[in-house]
């Protein structure tokens, strides 16, 4: 792959609250180090930035069933790989905020050099905020 001025290539992750997952991380960001690649991980999984849209929260939740069953408080229906933008979009500003707040909070409780292992977090706002600009 090839990337040209402007480009942007990103690979997600769902973390899944998994210690064998912070090896292939490592593996992965010296892979998109040397590839100008974005790596953008949630944890425990993407539904960490849907909730965010919904209010602030550091509770960390023990799998991904939990956080899908806190997200469906909001969104009943929800299916994952189901189109919610209608239902997220509107939210978007709030759901940055609360990521921004999220990642404040595990600095001052000094989690940062894992911060990828914190949970819940995602990174998936600083793509957003890209976008938006």
């Amino acid at each position: 792959m090839s990337l040209k001025n402007g480009d942007l290539a990103i690979s997600i992750f769902d973390l899944d609250l998994s210690d064998s997952k912070k090896e292939q991380l490592k593996k992965a960001k010296e892979i998109s180090d040397r590839n100008n690649i974005t790596i953008i991980s949630s944890n425990p999984c993407f539904e960490v930035w849907y909730l965010d849209h919904f209010g602030y929260t550091s509770k960390p939740f023990n799998n991904n069933i939990e956080m899908i069953a806190s997200l469906r408080k909001h969104i009943p229906d929800y299916q994952k790989n189901q189109c919610n933008f209608d239902k997220l979009y509107p939210l978007t500003d709030e759901a940055i905020r609360n990521c921004e707040k999220l990642d404040e909070h595990h600095r001052k409780i000094g989690s940062e050099d894992i911060f990828e292992f914190n949970n819940p977090r995602t990174d998936m706002y600083k793509i957003v905020k890209l976008i938006k600009e």
